[in-house]
């Protein structure tokens, strides 16, 4: 059984980390703010063994708001396979580095990749358009915006 099944004395016994913070988030939606715990987020990564979606156009996970807003609000970390170069042709992005260090390569057209190094406490914003391929220097893991949300498919996202 993974450390993430208790993490708190309030929390149910038994319950993995997605479980409990699904418990948070479900019971803040009509409160007039809610509280994604930065330590949940980190051990649903852990459990899931990749990034997750918080907020998303088309909610899946009982951890995200069964709501879309404007913007994409997630989290990834060193472990994460889903990282691959990819650029997003309307959307900018952002990555908030909590922890660790992240290489982000990126380019524009045929340019060569400019790459950028991101320590805990940075953003770096990439703008629409712009080809990036997150590595990690250490363990680590940042929070992901993007927007605008409301985008699907290649107009949201083009791998190469």
């Amino acid at each position: 059984m993974s450390t993430s099944t208790m993490l708190n004395q309030d929390s149910t016994p038994g319950l993995f980390a997605s479980d409990i913070l699904a418990q948070k988030v479900q019971s803040q939606v009509n409160r007039p703010a809610v509280l994604f715990p930065e330590q949940l987020i980190r051990e649903t990564m852990r459990e899931r063994q990749e990034g997750i979606p918080l907020i998303h156009v088309a909610p899946w996970h009982d951890f995200q708001l069964p709501y879309a807003l404007d913007f994409f609000f997630g989290a990834t970390y060193h472990g994460n396979p889903n990282e691959v170069e990819h650029l997003h042709p309307a959307q900018g992005e952002l990555y908030f580095c909590i922890e660790g260090n992240i290489r982000v390569a990126c380019s524009r057209g045929n340019e060569e990749s400019t790459e950028y190094t991101v320590h805990p406490g940075d953003v770096l914003l990439v703008p629409p358009g712009t080809w990036h391929l997150v590595k990690w220097d250490s363990p680590g893991w940042a929070y992901v915006v993007k927007g605008p949300n409301h985008l699907i498919g290649d107009a949201a996202k083009i791998t190469r």
